[in-house]
């Protein structure tokens, strides 16, 4: 058994110029997903 845990890939929800919502997933890290919110906004 591999003792290591398992990576699973962040997902972010942010509602965009419109106000729709939506989801981006496959960040490695939430460090990665926080720095793409920042770019969003």
């Amino acid at each position: 058994m591999p003792s290591r845990p398992i990576a699973h890939p962040y997902t972010i929800r942010f509602r965009d110029a419109l106000g729709k919502q939506r989801e981006e997933s496959g960040y490695d890290t939430q460090d990665d997903g926080i720095e793409r919110l920042t770019q969003i906004y």
